[in-house]
């Protein structure tokens, strides 16, 4: 096992994103609203939506991007998608509000497990 502690410098993007059901895969939204996955061709009416944290972090001076998916993802939330985005409808905040305070309530060092 290797350990490294990280500074996270900040969060990039959104933090979950539209995937696809068979492969994980983001997924485009066709114009009937559909997902379709251009890795596996599936087409689904309601596709998955998964944690995607893309982190630019710092380890001993050098900066790099790592980022974050699923299960991995859920540890750091301490919930799931599900319930993450069923607080952020309950509390009517927008997609900016969200990453900042993800930003914020992300302790300054990232301990990682390989």
């Amino acid at each position: 096992m290797v350990t490294s502690l990280m500074t996270v410098l900040g969060v990039e993007g959104d933090v979950y994103y539209t995937a696809c059901s068979v492969c994980s895969t983001k997924v485009d939204i066709t114009p009937s609203n559909r997902g379709w996955c251009r890795r596996c061709g599936v087409r689904t009416h309601s596709p998955n939506i998964r944690y995607r944290l893309s982190l630019r972090v710092s380890e001993q001076s050098v900066p790099t991007h790592i980022t974050i998916f699923g299960y991995h993802a859920d540890k750091l939330f301490g919930c799931s998608i599900s319930h993450f985005l069923r607080k952020v409808r309950e509390l009517k905040v927008s997609d900016e509000q969200v990453i900042s305070a993800v930003q914020r309530s992300l302790l300054s060092e990232v301990k990682l497990k390989k």
